[in-house]
């Protein structure tokens, strides 16, 4: 055949001109970004032909009664963007006695397919519905998956999702490959973190049987059904927005709830002075602040139950007035401690007056900062200054290496160091490692800390 001219039809059978569709990839100068977007502008072309002989076939209404049918209509009216994924299962997943949409339609022998299209629905129907672990990302380009049950990895290109996932996020969704390149071809609208995506994993193995070994593409089609993955992944969907919707209780590194507390004392004037010097020796405070109108005093205990390397922690303030003493905590039960301890040692010199209470997040709007709990970002006028990004790593990996030899509730009380020689605890430690990287890895660039030394430093780099 003579090669076609740049405004001829493609011979492709897309109905566009050869200039517009294949002519740049014979070229050879067509970018992976190109070729993935005239993969989805192929597909969408099929769907629609698709969608026409299934209406022929069973009627306009053929995916209202579909959904009916596997009992999924409810959670496609909550969720829009489901479609995007119940699309593709419908024409390629879904089957009757038959076969899938797709293959009956083949089989019907339609006119006017291009050895190209059928190429294309033959790859739709070498593809899977599963969940991948996205392993690795490349900015406005492609994402690096590995399949949980198959172990099959895929360097997909996906330009948009790029963009938002990051490691160790979780995706239900179809991968097809077709002419050397993936790309997705359905998708769950939500993606799941590192720790629901395991509980996720874990009731698919119990419908396959398999606690942790592989299990083929075939065996993943036949015992798992479409709408057994859509339920399972949207009902986790939904608790994961519910704890999500819930405040986090803050706590200090004693663990107790955080509550701001300030105790107001009254004193004679004259017992200002006895007051000062039985609050150093109590505070054992080498340098009180004191800018002649009033005097503060830090408290102290040895040690730190969170930061083992801690000498200390400050366990309150006291702001000595001319006429009144303020002790300031921040939890009930250290407030308690604290003004037992003072009543003690003024010994009838100052009298309890009041207790006041604050929550932090109220002081920490009232002073402009950012609420821990709305997630409010900082201020693009007032950029963190580069020193102290840097101090902040620091601080990061510092505790991060901490984290390595402290006990732990999660892996019963044993140091990550310590469970990494467990077996039994081994998946525990490795979910906790995900769930540390797959945080990090949505800070902000700058401020991300390279977590891989946590991986070799307990022996679990091949794991990773």
């Amino acid at each position: 055949m003579s090669k076609p001219g740049r405004n001829d039809p493609c011979p492709c059978g897309s109905r566009k001109k050869y200039k517009h569709c294949h002519w740049l990839a014979e070229q050879g100068t067509i970018s992976e970004s190109e070729r993935a977007r005239q993969l989805h502008d192929l597909d969408g072309e099929m769907v629609r032909r698709l969608a026409r002989f299934a209406e022929r076939e069973f009627g306009q209404g053929w995916v209202g009664d579909l959904l009916g049918q596997l009992e999924i209509d409810d959670a496609f009216d909550s969720e829009p963007g489901l479609s995007q994924l119940i699309g593709p299962c419908a024409l390629y997943e879904w089957r009757s006695d038959e076969g899938t949409i797709a293959e009956m339609w083949l089989a019907s022998s339609p006119a006017g397919l291009s050895d190209r299209q059928r190429g294309w629905l033959e790859a739709q129907g070498r593809a899977w519905l599963s969940i991948w672990e996205v392993r690795a990302v490349t900015p406005d380009l492609a994402v690096s998956v590995r399949d949980f049950f198959t172990g099959e990895e895929r360097h997909v290109l996906e330009k948009s999702g790029s963009r938002t996932l990051t490691p160790r996020d979780a995706i239900l969704g179809r991968v097809v490959n077709f002419e050397g390149i993936s790309v997705f071809c359905g998708m769950y609208p939500r993606i799941l973190p590192p720790r629901p995506a395991a509980g996720v994993v874990a009731a698919i193995r119990k419908i396959l049987g398999v606690r942790t070994s592989k299990v083929s593409v075939g065996r993943l089609r036949d015992a798992v059904p479409p709408s057994a993955w859509v339920a399972t992944w949207g009902e986790a969907v939904r608790l994961q927005e519910v704890a999500a919707s819930r405040i986090p209780q803050l706590s200090n590194t004693d663990g107790d709830p955080l509550l701001l507390t300030k105790d107001r004392f009254d004193f004679v004037p004259a017992d200002r002075a006895c007051i000062a010097a039985k609050l150093m020796d109590l505070a054992q405070d080498d340098d009180p602040e004191d800018d002649g109108a009033e005097r503060s005093f830090t408290f102290k205990k040895p040690g730190n139950a969170m930061h083992k390397s801690w000498d200390n922690t400050i366990v309150g303030h006291a702001v000595l007035e001319s006429g009144a003493l303020v002790l300031e905590t921040n939890s009930i039960r250290r407030a308690d401690d604290l003004r037992a301890k003072v009543e003690r040692a003024l010994d009838g010199l100052a009298r309890y007056r009041v207790r006041e209470y604050q929550d932090p997040e109220v002081a920490l709007r009232e002073a402009g900062a950012p609420s821990r709990r709305s997630g409010s970002p900082a201020r693009k006028d007032d950029p963190t200054p580069p020193e102290l990004v840097e101090a902040l790593k620091d601080l990061k990996r510092r505790h991060m290496e901490e984290w390595l030899d402290t006990p732990i509730p999660a892996l019963s009380g044993m140091t990550p160091r310590e469970a990494a020689a467990k077996p039994r605890k081994r998946k525990e430690l490795l979910l906790l490692l995900k769930e540390i990287e797959n945080h990090e890895s949505r800070a902000p660039k700058e401020q991300q800390v390279d977590v891989s030394f946590m991986w070799s430093e307990l022996g679990l780099g091949g794991a990773r």
